[in-house]
């Protein structure tokens, strides 16, 4: 069909550049070769009545190459050119219509289906809720965690106020120890300087009523003293007696006291440490 149609528009240029003249001379020539034409016809039938007819291939055999023999008519170079011309613009026509239609064709084959579109849609509105729902959960997770962190110091603060006031309670613990001990310690060096005072006292003199006047009254100011440091001092003013006593069993007796305040120093330093910890 295209080579058809390519035909006659080929055919139809060229009559349209074909000049009136160069038709009106060859009419006239068809004219005058008319009666000629006759002439043999007839020569040629009064011949065919005696000769058996031929096939109807042989005479279009024959027809072909008086067609051939035919001379063509002159061309002109610009009739040429512009037959040139013709054709390119025809063969860009057709390669246009061809492009067209493949890109129609590739168009028709590249766009997505009904189902295909459906299918997107649903993948986009999938998307959308799985991204509304992540988004859910992390503001949960955010807040979850404000709350958290809001807790962890809420906690250190607690435990920063009980820790310093464990602190200062083991600071006062400490202080008050430091204090047992070195009025421990002073009652210690005072007891040894009043021993030995009393010995060399004791042994210069002769007479020993004075002697006991003077440990009387030390015992009394120690019994004071311990009175005011311990819990039971009761015991030590029944267990008193101021019966007149030899040297020997005045040095047992302070030796029997500073045993006793040692062992009260250790116990206190003990249950101190015990309680601390």
């Amino acid at each position: 069909m295209g080579r058809k149609g390519s035909s006659s528009w080929l055919t139809a240029v060229k009559r349209a550049f074909r000049s009136p003249s160069k038709d009106a001379e060859k009419k006239t020539a068809r004219r005058r070769e008319e009666p000629d034409q006759e002439e043999e016809e007839k020569h040629k039938r009064e011949k065919r009545r005696w000769i058996f007819r031929k096939s109807s291939a042989q005479e279009q055999q024959q027809q072909v190459p008086q067609a051939k023999a035919s001379p063509l008519p002159a061309v002109t170079p610009e009739q040429r050119h512009a037959i040139a011309l013709a054709v390119a613009s025809a063969a860009t026509a057709e390669a246009a219509v061809a492009t067209a239609q493949a890109a129609a064709e590739v168009v028709r084959l590249t766009r997505p289906s009904a189902s295909f579109v459906k299918e997107h849609y649903a993948a986009i509105v999938i998307q959308t809720a799985f991204r509304g729902l992540g988004l859910g959960l992390r503001w949960k997770a955010r807040r979850a965690l404000r709350a958290l962190k809001g807790l962890v110091k809420l906690q250190a603060l607690v435990r920063g106020h009980n820790v310093r006031k464990q602190a200062n309670m083991t600071l006062r613990c400490m202080q008050a120890l430091v204090r047992v001990q070195a009025r421990v310690r002073d009652q210690r060096v005072r007891l040894a300087q009043e021993s030995s005072a009393a010995v060399s006292r004791v042994s210069n003199k002769s007479s020993f009523s004075c002697d006991t006047s003077f440990w009387e009254s030390k015992y009394l100011q120690e019994l004071a003293e311990r009175r005011s440091m311990s819990r039971d001092g009761s015991s030590f003013a029944d267990d008193w007696d101021d019966r007149p006593r030899t040297m020997e069993e005045i040095q047992a007796m302070l030796q029997v006291r500073k045993e006793a305040a040692l062992k009260r120093e250790r116990a206190l330093s003990y249950a101190f440490s015990h309680q601390v910890s």
